[in-house]
């Protein structure tokens, strides 16, 4: 039968759509012992809600199912609120709001006793037992309790309800005195006593809601709940229990129902309790019982976390999640519901929602049979107070058995195995018990293997203490790579050593047992490995001076936008000064000065250190801005450690050569970055510049610059008006110059940026070794920067005859770094008015670098410095990386597939970040006429990275923007550009970059998406620079003139490439291939000895120009006047319909480009020229 619970009347079994056999009610006598007669009789009454109504049932229906017999009810929710919810009187009227917010057709609400009252009733049972008389004033502290919220409830209306809990207290205290005679504690006694709890608390809840006006019924569950006891904890008697609720129901068919929760009968009718959780437990049984469409369990707290918040302070509530996780989750000790608690919910699929009591706007944690999309990993959990039990014997090596003997050996102890662990080799077994049971379990499995301990077959049983249990639960690990990976990376980053490791075949449980010291630590670092942005950074700052002081502001203050738009999270957790230091755990604010000033902590580097090591964060980085020689001797062990180091301080970098040395070497093997851009040229990207010339193959021949704002301030306002020293005065008080002027004067500081572009071009340089010339009169080089001030005026008539020399012979006076052949020097030299550094902008700061491709016409980096930004930029530098690749010439006529060029002027920038995901996705494509793959496997820059990924066996992703500035289908090598600028931003956010050639194999992955094969004509010159013959498996550099320069010249016309290679199809004579290969070997020959003879004899396609020219309208016209102006020779760049010309100067490709821009647009084809020397460099950095 059903029950309609809105009517109270039976539906006939056809009516309700479920087949449900007869039931029949007969009443039943409870019986105890004589032992417990004395108490138990005082205690008949006790429970009764109401009249009693000691029913039973018996039932013909096998193997019930709740679904088929539950009560029937359209909008059924059954809510549950523990202890914390109904603490009080005001939290009584907080509930009860709730819940008549509520819509519900049909509400069952089961309550958990106030908050410490089943304790205090345990406690009372005991005290009594042992014959203590204290019992009598705790049971007047708990009686009192409930009249007082009862009184403050009910006000007026309390008169009944008083009485009532009176009565009961008045009962209780009979029973209590009758446990003093006996002197013993029965269980039957103590379930009785400890359930009393819940009979308050359900009485309370809904008289109150009576008092408000709402029809309510107050339900018993032991008149109702029938329950077994076995080793799995207990087992419900579903049909004895519907049966029971169906009969109650006919009697209370309110549709508001506040039931007691923990508290049933077993099936000789005697009081029980369902154990601790048991109310969690209640709620779930009533669910099943009365069909609910949903389980509201309310707390205090919003949900389910993603790991104990004491412990993780960054933990996240889940939104969702399936069944199983919850019960892993729970198994292990996470504030989740008891996996008991789901069995009934798992069977009828129904959904439990885990809310705050105290925020019940808030929708919680859904845990239901759906699976979440949200990573791989749910939830973290400790489990602690553990220890391993370890068996060791050469003799258990392929022997059946051992296992269970050992298993056997602690159940017959009575030891719960929380976790196991077997190596492949069986050569040992572990497992992980509770601590306080380990000695007994060791005992147990010595006995059991007392044979071959005696015969030498195993070893040692071994019990290892204080152990402690991480495990990472997620229905989304199952077949996803990487997830244990992940896990150790992140412990080993935090030094946590793993004792142990389990996984299921579901792999849905990950578990690692660790010492209980490490526990801790491990547990935030599991958790920062999984949630956190993997660019999360703990961030030490030393130095807060100017430079200091205007980083920290810039960089707090773009931490809200770096994180919604990068997802770098930046942490500063450290801050020191020369004198004081504040380290926080949660980081510093804005208020970071005033954080500082109340410091009470001496600076200490190595407190400072360990507090950044110890964040659970992925990245540690010290951004020193002090200048200090000091701190930069921390920088080797720093790096070691693997903590990031961004710093405009010059002291490691111009340094002693061999502590360089080693700098550079702890970077390298860590991987952790030593950024120091800011060291040069403040906010320019010098060494970047310098940086990429070297890796694309180019050798530096010259550098020499204006290296220092203040000095170049200073000379370009030296005119002779003021004295140099007033200029001096005036810079200092603008913040030009350091606190001490004689820093800027004395030249050491640019000779110190000397040094380190020197070294950074391959020249083991030392500070001693450059010549400086010192602004800084000997006699004022000592003494105090007051004492200095006042005496520098005595210099300015030197100053100034010098100024006038040189004017007379037309020149200008700079402070001047140098570094070539002859040496390295730093000093005041008299240059042309119209030479390059004589016209800077105040504080400009200006590098010139002569290199064998720039030999003619130097590359010169110029701009004023910006410090504090470009310092920014070294930390998210770190995460994100942004590179430029021109565009190529492939084939060059004679190189089919094998040789290429780059081309200077136009190219795509592609920026990179690292992501918290194990994949590559493209963000955005800008600035394409048309719509080009945004699926990463189907375009070039995302399949390159994919192949690197793969490779490398990378545990993070990345994601890609890209700006097209090569137009597409126009044989200017776009899709190779946007692959190999993603490959070069990609490497500067490895650990431990790649060489280019290194990055070759991936860059012909991605080329060969757009190009159907795998060739790297345009890939390899990009990665290289210049000219590159690039075989399947090799990228070699062709040496050619500075001189020698390109003409290109794009039609607007477009040629797709899979289109042009199919004009190829056909057959070959082998004349043509001999002759191809012939003019191959003239050209780079020609370009090896420098002879244009060659080339001009060779550089000529006689086996694919003449498939592909009939589809490049204008192009036989176009090649002819490139020929014509003197070309070397021309052809098709890469598939068309771009053309290309090679001549012996830039003036000679510069006139050629008009001409084959008139034979186009003799065809009908506006175009562009681009004119560059055939060194030009390939991608960089920018």
């Amino acid at each position: 039968m059903v029950l309609d619970a809105a009517n109270a009347r039976l539906i006939a079994p056809a009516a309700a759509g479920r087949s449900i056999a007869p039931v029949a009610i007969t009443t039943t006598i409870t019986t105890t012992t004589a032992t417990t007669a004395l108490v138990t009789g005082k205690l008949d009454h006790l429970h009764a809600t109401g009249p009693p109504t000691e029913v039973c049932m018996s039932s013909t229906v096998p193997a019930h199912s709740p679904a088929a017999s539950a009560l029937a009810a359209p909008s059924t929710v059954v809510h549950k609120f523990g202890g914390t919810s109904v603490a009080d009187a005001e939290r009584y009227r907080h509930v009860a709001g709730l819940l008549l917010a509520r819509p519900e057709s049909l509400q069952v609400s089961v309550v958990s006793a106030m908050k410490g009252v089943t304790d205090a009733l345990i406690e009372l049972a005991h005290l009594a037992a042992q014959g203590d008389a204290g019992w009598q004033e705790a049971w007047h502290a708990l009686r009192a309790r409930h009249r007082g919220a009862a009184v403050a409830l009910l006000g007026e209306q309390v008169g009944d309800t008083v009485d009532w809990i009176d009565a009961r207290f008045d009962q209780l205290a009979e029973v209590l005195a009758a446990l003093a005679v006996i002197g013993e504690l029965p269980r039957e006694v103590l379930d009785r006593v400890q359930g009393l709890g819940e009979v308050f608390s359900a009485q309370l809840l809904g008289t109150h809601l009576r008092a408000l006006g709402e029809d309510c019924a107050v339900l018993d569950a032991r008149d109702v709940l029938v329950v077994g006891h076995g080793e799995l904890g207990v087992d419900v008697d579903w049909d004895a229990s519907a049966g029971r609720l169906a009969a109650w129901r006919l009697q209370h068919p309110q549709l508001r129902v506040v039931a007691t929760g923990f508290v049933a009968r077993d099936r000789q009718d005697r009081v029980t309790t369902l154990g601790r959780n048991g109310s969690d437990y209640s709620g779930a049984i009533f669910a099943a019982l009365f069909n609910a469409d949903e389980l509201h369990i309310w707390t205090d707290v919003d949900g389910v976390l993603s790991a104990d918040p004491r412990l993780v302070p960054e933990a996240v509530q889940l939104h969702a999640l399936s069944y199983d996780e919850a019960c892993e989750l729970a198994y292990f000790g996470a504030k989740v519901v008891h996996p008991q608690t789901m069995s009934p919910a798992i069977r009828l699929g129904l959904p439990i929602f885990i809310r705050n009591t105290f925020h019940p706007g808030h929708p919680g944690t859904r845990i239901s049979a759906e699976r979440s999309p949200r990573g791989p990993v749910k939830g973290l959990t400790l489990s602690e107070d553990l220890a391993l039990l370890n068996l060791e014997g050469t003799g258990l090596i392929g022997v059946p058995g051992t296992a269970e003997r050992v298993f056997a050996a602690l159940r017959q102890a009575l030891v719960s195995v929380v976790m196991i662990s077997q190596g492949s080799s069986e050569h040992s077994i572990c497992c992980v018990v509770r601590a306080g049971e380990a000695a007994r379990g060791r005992d147990a499995v010595v006995q059991a293997f007392s044979h071959e301990l005696a015969a030498g077959q195993v070893q040692r049983v071994q019990v290892s203490e204080g152990v402690s249990v991480l495990a990472a639960v997620g229905d989304g690990m199952a077949g996803q790579p990487g997830v244990a990976a992940r896990l150790f990376e992140s412990l080993g980053r935090a030094q946590v050593n793993i004792l142990a490791i389990a996984q299921g075949s579901s792999e849905r449980n990950i578990s690692v047992a660790v010492a209980s010291a490490d526990a801790t630590r491990a547990l935030r670092a599991a958790h920062a490995g999984f949630w956190l942005s993997p660019q999360t950074f703990a961030v030490g700052v030393i130095g807060p001076g100017n430079v200091g002081a205007a980083l920290l502001d810039q960089l707090l203050a773009a931490r809200p936008q770096l994180l919604a738009k990068a997802n770098v999270d930046l942490r500063l957790r450290a801050l020191a000064s020369r004198s004081r230091m504040r380290l926080e755990a949660d980081g510093l604010h804005e208020d970071w000065r005033q954080a500082l000033q109340d410091a009470g902590q001496a600076s200490d580097l190595d407190h400072f250190t360990e507090h950044l090591l110890a964040a659970h964060l992925p990245h540690a980085v010290v951004i020193d801005c002090s200048g200090s020689a000091e701190v930069a001797e921390r920088y080797e062990g720093w790096l070691a450690a693997g903590i990031h180091v961004v710093t405009p301080n010059k002291q490691a970098g111009a340094g002693p050569l061999a502590r360089y040395q080693r700098i550079r070497a702890a970077a390298a093997a860590s991987g952790a970055r030593f950024r120091y851009e800011a060291t040069v040229g403040a906010g320019l990207p010098v060494i970047t510049t310098l940086r990429d010339l070297v890796d694309t193959g180019d050798e530096v021949l010259a550098i020499e610059g204006i290296f220092s704002g203040t000095l170049a301030w200073l000379f370009n306002r030296f005119d002779g008006s003021q004295p140099f020293s007033a200029l001096v005065a005036q810079a200092r008080s603008m913040g030009y110059t350091e606190p001490d002027p004689r820093d800027d004067l004395s030249g050491v500081d640019v000779a110190r940026k000397l040094v380190i572009l020197a070294r950074e071009a391959g020249h083991a340089l030392s500070l001693e070794q450059v010549q400086v010339e010192s602004l800084v009169p000997a006699p004022l080089r000592e003494g105090s920067v007051d004492d200095f001030m006042a005496r520098l005026g005595a210099s300015d008539e030197a100053l100034l005859a010098r100024l006038h020399e040189a004017r007379e012979r037309g020149a200008v006076l700079r402070y001047v770094a140098r570094l070539g052949p002859d040496g390295a020097s730093v000093g005041l030299q008299e240059l042309p008015a119209d030479h390059a550094f004589a016209n800077l902008r105040l504080t400009d700061n200006v590098v010139q670098f002569r290199t064998r491709r720039y030999c003619d016409n130097p590359l010169v980096v110029q701009g004023p410095g910006a410090g504090p930004e470009v310092t920014a930029a070294g930390v998210g530098a770190l995460v994100i990386a942004r590179a430029f690749a021109p565009a190529s010439v492939a084939n060059v006529a004679v190189g089919f597939d094998i040789l290429g060029h780059a081309i200077a002027g136009i190219g795509d920038t592609v920026s990179v970040r690292r992501i918290d995901e194990p994949r590559v996705r493209i963000d955005a494509i800008r600035g394409s006429a048309v719509e080009l793959p945004l699926e990463a496997a189907g375009n070039t820059a995302g399949a390159a990275l994919i192949a690197l990924r793969a490779a490398l066996g990378l545990g993070f992703g990345f994601a890609i923007e890209i700006d097209k500035g090569i137009p597409f289908g126009s044989g200017m090598g776009g899709s190779a550009a946007s692959c190999v600028a993603a490959l070069v931003a990609a490497n500067a956010l490895l650990d431990v970059p790649l060489s280019r050639e290194a990055l070759y194999p991936f860059a012909v992955d991605g080329e060969a998406v757009a190009s159907g094969g795998r060739h790297g004509d345009n890939v390899g010159p990009l990665l290289l620079g210049g000219v590159a013959l690039c075989t399947a498996d090799r990228l070699v550099p062709v040496p050619v003139p500075a001189s020698w320069h390109s003409l290109l010249v794009h039609p607007h016309a477009v040629l797709e490439t899979r289109r042009a290679r199919q004009a190829l199809q056909g057959s070959y004579a082998l004349g043509e291939f001999v002759a191809q290969s012939a003019n191959l070997a003239l050209v780079l020959s020609g370009c090896h000895r420098s002879d244009a003879s060659l080339v001009r004899a060779g550089l000529r396609d006689v086996l694919v120009e003449p498939r592909r020219a009939g589809l490049i309208v204008g192009f036989d016209a176009a090649r002819d006047a490139a020929l014509a102006a003197g070309a070397m020779g021309a052809g098709i760049s890469g598939a068309g319909p771009s053309v290309f010309a090679w001549f012996e100067d830039a003036d000679q490709a510069r006139a050629a480009a008009e001409p084959v821009r008139a034979a186009f647009a003799a065809a009908g084809f506006d175009s562009e020229a681009w004119v560059s020397p055939l060194d030009t460099p390939g991608a960089c950095l920018c």
